[in-house]
């Protein structure tokens, strides 16, 4: 009996180390986000050796602070990418279940169930591979900058680091390229159809550019509109 118990103490004494070393390798691939409140680095073109990098900070001229937008403007956003995100830590998991079975429904990676400050980790320190360990540190990241920036930290890269078209990145650029207004001059139609082009940035971008603006997106424009007065964004 005693021999049993030794050896099952062993066993466990085994698993034990063998987990604590499989935590350390995993913790190697999680990103230094030492720094991050300063300023981010993000790739705005090419790839590999070719690659075009950004920096991006809040001690720049040409930073765009959303306290200083209308609420139109980040309401259009937080509502198009991410309505809890005033009340979640990183991650929703009401949207990580939903995309988990969309994915295994379909056999895909396709459906990211990423909040803003998810998106932000993957923008600034992920690739955009479609991998499930990339998910996971994607997620324990995004748990990490909660903790490191507030919430007005975070939407704050986010507006400046978002894709809304071929090249154009943050609302700065983006506000002058459509509509030659800065961000603070949006209207709440303008502002949703910005937020409409998130998820699609370069064919809906180049849409955006193409068509006239009022048929644009129409009917998601439209609802995006009518949930932004639900959540109080605009009368």
């Amino acid at each position: 009996m005693r021999f049993i118990y030794f050896r099952a103490r062993q066993y466990l004494l085994l698993i034990l180390g063998i987990s604590l070393i499989a935590c350390g390798i995993f913790l190697n691939f999680l990103p230094d986000i030492r720094g991050v409140e300063k300023g981010v680095m993000i790739q705005v073109q090419g790839k590999g050796k070719n690659k075009i990098e950004r920096f991006v900070s809040p001690l720049s001229g040409d930073f765009v602070f959303s306290s200083k937008l209308p609420r139109h403007v980040t309401g259009a956003i937080i509502v198009s990418e991410d309505e809890d995100f005033y009340s979640h830590n990183g991650i929703s998991m009401d949207e990580i279940l939903q995309a988990v079975q969309f994915d295994i429904k379909y056999r895909t990676l396709k459906h990211g169930g990423s909040t803003i400050t998810q998106q932000v980790v993957k923008n600034v320190y992920l690739s955009g591979e479609r991998k499930f360990s990339r998910k996971i540190i994607e997620a324990i990241t995004a748990l990490r900058l909660e903790k490191k920036l507030s919430k007005k930290q975070i939407l704050d890269y986010y507006i400046n680091i978002a894709e809304f078209g071929s090249g154009i990145y943050g609302i700065g650029q983006a506000s002058e390229y459509y509509f030659n207004k800065t961000p603070e001059e949006l209207t709440p139609r303008e502002a949703a159809m910005l937020a409409v082009t998130l998820p699609k940035p370069k064919a809906r971008g180049q849409a955006l550019l193409a068509q006239d603006k009022d048929g644009f997106q129409k009917k998601r424009v439209q609802r995006l509109l009518a949930r932004m007065k639900e959540h109080g964004y605009i009368s």
